[in-house]
């Protein structure tokens, strides 16, 4: 009776088991994980990335937000550039959930502004002598700066140009007369907000130079 009696207990202990197991096998839905805040950021070069979190749900185990793993060490706020931060989180089963959101580092006019060392190359000739160029923040836009000294002109001349494209990283001299003179052109500006080159035609009565430049931030 007793041996009967144990191998019915064993019988319900393997039976529970398998159950147990077979509700573990059938939890194969991940967690799911939902940004606070919007899926892209932008942020300005050198401006400190405060994280806005996320929370996680599973259909099985609920809440699941204090167990959300999130790793934004690839972003530097030194360098404009587009960078990924990761969420990440495992439910009882083994289940695992992702998401990501998007950081962007920008640089905008006051990102430049200061005083720099300018050489230049410019045909036909002649070239300035390295100078110095002062870069302000031109208006409350974040992309529009004026180059003062531009091109070390016999005439102190202050020119515009824009900044574009998502991490502000173009750099544009748009058409423009300044003291009779035309000018036009474009380049780029190095991701640390650093450099600044850029290629250009000043064109006046008695023709048109074209000249590269290259600013270096003191």
């Amino acid at each position: 009776m007793k041996k009967q009696i144990l191998s019915i207990a064993t019988i319900a202990l393997v039976a529970g088991a398998l159950v147990m197991s077979g509700c573990k096998k059938d939890d194969i839905t991940s967690p799911t994980i939902t940004l606070v805040g919007d899926n892209e950021v932008t942020i300005t070069l050198g401006t400190a990335y405060t994280d806005a979190g996320a929370t996680a749900n599973d259909d099985r185990d609920g809440d699941l937000t204090t167990k959300v793993t999130v790793d934004a060490s690839a972003v530097k706020v030194d360098k404009a550039g587009v960078y990924i931060v990761t969420y990440s989180v495992t439910d009882e089963a083994g289940n695992a959930g992702s998401a990501e959101r998007t950081v962007v580092v920008k640089i905008i006019n006051s990102s430049l502004a200061g005083t720099y060392n300018a050489t230049e190359t410019c045909s036909p000739p002649p070239s300035p002598t390295p100078y110095t160029i002062t870069v302000n923040a031109a208006g409350g836009d974040q992309v529009t700066v004026s180059l003062v000294d531009f091109g070390k002109f016999a005439n102190p001349l202050t020119v515009n140009a824009i900044l574009s494209g998502q991490t502000g990283l173009t750099f544009t001299i748009p058409s423009q007369t300044v003291g009779a003179v035309l000018f036009a052109g474009s380049g780029s500006v190095q991701d640390d907000g650093k450099k600044i080159t850029y290629n250009y035609t000043a064109t006046d009565a008695n023709g048109t130079q074209t000249c590269k430049a290259t600013l270096i931030k003191q």
